[in-house]
């Protein structure tokens, strides 16, 4: 804790203003339209195995007009499903689909320091986002080769801890909600940001 003061120097987390950028990791629960759905259209019905294969990942690029409030920009990789649908409509065969979702967010974010090192914070926007959908099967009963693409806005909104560990360099810990039209998803991300700006 004394090294980490000492590095912060002598102004208290929060007074940054201007630019940062950030990247990180984050742990959801996130299922979203699946393979089912997009091939009953097509006269397929079954149920499906799918795994993740590639975990949520960020980047960002923010701006902080005051020591309270800033503006971010961020894509978010929510996730990439692989796996297998079994048919059981109109034959019993397999058929092999993935799903990977991904898109941007625009939120407005408050801060507020509570100690040198460490800041509660607020945020609230929206998730541009984008699903892509993709089954085949090489079985001439079936014949399937599908591709959909699902397209939408869903309003997102969390809290979250930041603690400074050097003068312009911080980690930051966040819960998100993203409200989807049929279910509510949680993201848990750790973040690790950088601030090109100086506080007064």
């Amino acid at each position: 804790m004394l090294v980490a003061a000492s590095l912060i120097g002598d102004r208290a987390h929060g007074d940054e203003k201007g630019w940062y950028a950030g990247a990180g990791g984050s742990i959801t629960d996130y299922q979203g339209p699946g393979v089912i759905q997009d091939l009953s259209g097509h006269g397929l019905a079954g149920t499906s195995r799918l795994n993740t294969v590639a975990f949520p990942w960020q980047l960002f690029l923010g701006y902080r007009g005051t020591h309270h409030l800033g503006l971010e920009f961020e894509y978010l990789h929510l996730n990439k499903l692989k796996g297998k649908l079994d048919l059981t409509a109109p034959v019993i065969n397999s058929v092999d689909g993935d799903r990977e979702t991904d898109g941007f967010s625009l939120q407005g974010h408050g801060t507020y320091p509570v100690t040198r090192m460490f800041s509660l914070l607020a945020t609230a926007g929206f998730y541009v986002w984008h699903v892509h959908s993709a089954a085949s099967s090489l079985a001439s009963a079936t014949a399937v080769a599908e591709v959909e693409d699902h397209r939408g806005v869903s309003p997102r909104a969390g809290l979250g801890l930041e603690a400074a560990i050097a003068e312009r360099s911080t980690l930051r810990f966040r819960w998100s909600a993203i409200v989807f039209s049929n279910e509510v998803t949680n993201v848990y991300s750790f973040d690790f940001v950088h601030y090109f700006g100086k506080g007064p």
